[in-house]
C-alpha cells in the first residue's frame, strides 16, 4: 500500500497478482507493455507495478455492452 500526497491509500501490485486479478498470464502483461496496450502501469527502477484502481479501470474499458 502506498500513501499519496492527498492522503489516500492506493494498493499497488507486482505483475503476478496483477495478472491474477485480470485472469491472464504475466507473459500477457509483458506483451501488452511491449505493444503499449493494456492497463496503465508504473516503472519504479527496474520494477513494474500496477494499481488496483488502474486494473479495475482497464476492466471497465474492456466491457462490451450487448445490444
Amino acid at each position: 500500500m502506498t500513501i499519496h500526497p492527498e492522503g489516500t491509500a492506493k494498493r499497488i501490485f507486482d505483475e503476478r497478482p496483477a495478472a491474477d486479478i485480470l485472469d491472464c498470464s504475466v507473459k500477457t502483461l509483458q506483451g501488452w507493455r511491449l505493444r503499449k496496450v493494456g492497463p496503465r502501469y508504473y516503472k519504479i527502477g527496474n520494477r513494474v507495478k500496477y494499481s488496483l484502481d488502474d486494473l479495475h479501470e482497464y476492466l471497465k474499458r474492456c466491457a462490451v455492452e450487448p445490444e
